[in-house]
């Protein structure tokens, strides 16, 4: 059975490159015009009249200026959270898995949810629907899910609506608890069943002969495997309440350009934006023990350790070396893989770094005919065999790679909006061994009927645990 293409209304692509085309074109446009007047009335020779320069340049500035304030609304925009669209393009993109090297790519099942729906996908390596996941009919927002083992009378699906709550979800996805609250970005379980998750909350910064500034900052709040909070801890205070002052002058600026009219929600500004969380169960001297977690710190351009016991922050890294990076994770050798956005350079790569020495010891910026970008969102997971599961979320693409740079195995968001010109977000993929669908011994089975398609049946509730031989299996 294959993958169900979900009929979606996906919004337009990024208006920053359009804003900054829009100049170019507005230039080229009254060149050609002044070009035009000039063959019209030969007898004026070479000379421009004054009002002719005048209205070129009028015409130039004035859509510089439509192009810039369009820009800042976008920017507005952006602050209000991630949206669900693809990158642009002006044929019918691809869809499902376009390459697949059975030789030289990872075994394994790849679970992804239905970005801003309430889905989550797993599916073989030849993009075949394996299982899903759904949630209540109407809520909207499962932005990621992580899936813990045991096989499908033993498993739970932790899904993160964004800035709604946080569910632990059985095979047959009934909900076994949930708790409100502004969760957002990822989700992490401990070996013991804790639960690690990042949430938001509206605070104030104090500045020093200023009004306080409303921001949103994120708290790590750590939960019992039944979902009772134990303990949370404030990423602000970790930081020691000690914000670069470049960040802060961002959103002061931000703030002021604001139009009291301008019909747009004003909530508190992300003053971090810490978008990823993992546990750590690995001894690196000097840069991290087992139950400290690594996070990521967005708008800092910053990675970082923090040890839950003593409240304070053990490492960090990347200011002005990465750009609005995503999902950093500890390996088992003791370096770092992580997802580098780069969004100012307009280019991302995936890095490994050596965090004792703070070295990259190794680096992938796309292929040779196509770079490697997303503005937002981004992962990369090891995997067992030494490849690079890759999400480029703006793309809706999950690739595979080498360590050598070799694509083995792509697959494009089957989800496209209604005229089939680009694919939906994918916020993260991640890889599974396929023993995640086999029971435990002795255990029974999960409720629920064969696999299928239905958009409007609830989702899926088949037996995974039946099916036959994997790809390569």
């Amino acid at each position: 059975m294959r993958h169900p293409a979900l009929d979606d209304r996906n919004a337009p692509p990024s208006g920053l490159h359009r804003a900054a085309f829009a100049i170019v074109l507005a230039a080229l446009a009254a060149i050609v015009m002044y070009e035009l007047s000039r063959r019209r009335q030969p007898d004026r020779g070479d000379a421009v009249d004054s009002s002719d320069a005048a209205a070129v340049c009028d015409a130039v500035d004035g859509a510089a200026q439509r192009a810039r304030a369009r820009a800042e609304r976008l920017e507005r925009l952006r602050a209000l959270g991630y949206v669900d669209w693809g990158t642009a393009s002006s044929e019918q993109p691809p869809v499902g898995v376009v390459r697949h090297d059975n030789d030289a790519a990872a075994v394994g099942l790849n679970l992804y949810t239905a970005y801003m729906k309430s889905r989550a996908y797993l599916i073989d390596m030849e993009g075949n629907l394996v299982h899903s996941w759904s949630g209540e009919s109407g809520e909207r927002g499962w932005q990621h899910a992580e899936l813990s083992p045991g096989g499908p009378a033993k498993a739970r699906l932790y899904v993160v609506v964004k800035d709604k709550a946080l569910l632990a979800l059985d095979w047959s996805s009934k909900v076994l608890w949930r708790r409100e609250g502004r969760f957002r970005h990822d989700v992490s379980v401990d070996g013991a069943g804790r639960i690690f998750a990042i949430e938001g909350r509206s605070t104030e910064l104090a500045q020093a002969g200023a009004t306080a500034l409303p921001v949103v900052d994120d708290s790590i709040v750590i939960l019992s495997a039944d979902g009772e909070e134990e303990g949370r801890l404030s990423v602000m205070e970790l930081l020691g309440n000690e914000v670069p002052d470049t960040r802060v002058e961002r959103l002061l600026a931000a703030r002021q350009k604001q139009p009291a009219d301008a019909g747009l929600p004003t909530p508190p500004p992300d003053l971090l934006h810490t978008n990823s969380i993992q546990v750590v169960d690995l001894e690196v001297r000097r840069i991290c023990s087992p139950g400290n977690l690594l996070i990521s710190i967005r708008d800092l351009d910053r990675i970082a350790v923090v040890d839950v016991q003593e409240e304070s922050i053990r490492w960090s890294w990347g200011d002005g070396i990465i750009q609005e990076q995503h999902h950093p994770t500890l390996l088992p050798d003791g370096k770092i893989l992580l997802f580098d956005n780069g969004v100012r350079r307009e280019r991302s790569r995936v890095l490994l770094l050596e965090p004792r020495t703070k070295r990259i010891t190794w680096r992938y910026n796309g292929e040779a005919e196509e770079r490697l970008f997303s503005e937002r969102l981004g992962a990369a997971q090891l995997l067992p065999n030494g490849n690079i599961l890759v999400t480029e979320s703006a793309a809706g693409r999950a690739f595979e790679l080498t360590p050598g740079g070799r694509v083995v195995w792509e697959f494009y968001n089957p989800r496209v909006d209604h005229e089939a010109n680009r694919n939906a977000v994918i916020y993260r993929m991640t890889r599974y061994p396929l023993e995640v669908t086999t029971p435990v011994p002795g255990a029974a089975g999960p409720p629920g009927n064969d696999v299928g398609e239905g958009e409007n049946d609830g989702g899926t509730r088949g037996d995974a645990s039946g099916l036959g031989p994997q790809p390569n299996s």
